[in-house]
């Protein structure tokens, strides 16, 4: 997961100010404007994971992703379920 230059979030959870996000692949093109942070009026910072392994493994806090200063627990998880490796579906499985 890589932090999205210029990019960053808002919520009310006072344990975490961050977010986590998968790859936005097949998502209809009209409504990704309305997804974008400075759309949305989110200020948090945002971590992109790029399959279901990447975010098992940014969960876990794996390296590269064991500083949690750098790579903190997310607040929100947005997860696309045609995810490459791992779906959306078995993330949500191993969080349970």
């Amino acid at each position: 997961m890589r932090p999205l230059p210029g990019k960053s979030r808002t919520f009310n959870n006072p344990a975490s100010r961050h977010t986590a996000r998968t790859s936005c692949r097949g998502i209809d093109p009209e409504i990704m404007p309305a997804l974008r942070p400075k759309n949305a009026k989110i200020t948090n910072p945002i971590q992109e994971a790029h399959n279901g392994d990447e975010a098992i493994a940014y969960l876990q806090g794996e390296p590269p992703f064991d500083d949690r200063t750098r790579f903190p627990l997310p607040a929100v998880m947005l997860l696309d379920l045609n995810m490459p490796m791992r779906n959306g579906f078995e993330v949500l499985e191993w969080l349970l």
